[in-house]
């Protein structure tokens, strides 16, 4: 939301704030999801069911490693773009005084 701030407004900051939650929740519903599909492994009966169980956990757990990754790259990303208009916009109003 700091790209609100320093855009004056120009409404970037929502854009951001979506891209970043979207993949963040879906990853901790990955997460979720891989929890319940390892406690099902560890509960198995036969071990058919035990080796699908405990796959379909390391895939869920792939998927919220990879999704919350994306998250955090987007917000890095953020920040970094955050901190640049906020110089610029420094700088301008640097030189504008200093004139």
């Amino acid at each position: 939301m700091g790209m609100e701030c320093v855009t004056f407004g120009q409404r970037k900051g929502g854009n951001w704030l979506v891209a970043v939650l979207l993949p963040a929740a879906l990853g901790f519903t990955l997460d979720a999801l891989s929890d319940q599909a390892y406690a099902d492994y560890q509960s198995a009966l036969t071990p058919e069911s035990a080796t699908s169980h405990y796959n379909k956990a390391n895939q869920l757990h792939q998927g919220a490693v990879i999704t919350l990754g994306i998250s955090g790259v987007l917000w890095g990303y953020n920040l970094f773009a955050t901190h640049k208009a906020a110089d610029g916009h420094r700088r301008a109003l640097r030189q504008f005084i200093e004139q």
